[in-house]
């Protein structure tokens, strides 16, 4: 909590957000993290939840009166946070696949939950280049169906070869459909 606490108070004019991450290996209750830094932190804005839990998400959507903003982070449980009140997301596919997306929360408030299972075969096909080429590599690769060069990973990630970057765009447009 001080760790934020003096980040937020660095820019007492900007609102603050803390990402809870699984990926980090910290693992502290965000419910409880939104009522302590409730007290503490003045611009506290909400937080960038990456976690699969689903009652904890729900109880930050909640907590003091549902005054944070709880943006989702876990792009292949999207589908399960629309239907326990997700309103905001922020992830890595949502980069470069937004209309998939924004189409499955059309097709989750219409009801369609075919066309939601649909729009999921799309991301888990996303979510399989991702693991086959790692992470941040094919996503900074897949920025280019944007015509969005971000580069290559920085070390020690591995650089994809260009081989390896047009089977990813292969990839990625099959999955998206461009």
């Amino acid at each position: 909590m001080n760790y934020c606490k003096a980040v937020a108070d660095a820019a007492p004019s900007k609102g603050f957000y803390y990402y809870h991450s699984e990926m980090s290996g910290v693992t502290v209750d965000m419910e409880q993290f939104l009522i302590a830094a409730d007290k503490v932190i003045p611009n506290l804005y909400g937080v960038k939840f990456n976690s699969t839990n689903l009652y904890e998400y729900q109880r930050c959507l909640r907590v003091c009166d549902s005054k944070y903003d709880v943006p989702w982070g876990v792009d292949e449980h999207f589908p399960g946070a629309l239907a326990v009140g997700a309103i905001s997301a922020v992830g890595s596919t949502y980069n470069y696949a937004a209309p998939l997306y924004h189409d499955m929360i059309d097709a989750f408030a219409k009801g369609d939950h075919q066309a939601v299972l649909s729009k999921m075969d799309n991301v888990i096909a996303l979510i399989r280049v991702l693991v086959e080429y790692g992470g941040v590599a094919a996503g900074k690769t897949a920025m280019m169906l944007h015509d969005i060069n971000a580069g290559d990973p920085r070390l020690p990630l591995r650089t994809l070869t260009i081989e390896q970057k047009q089977d990813v765009m292969c990839k990625m447009r099959d999955a998206i459909g461009a």
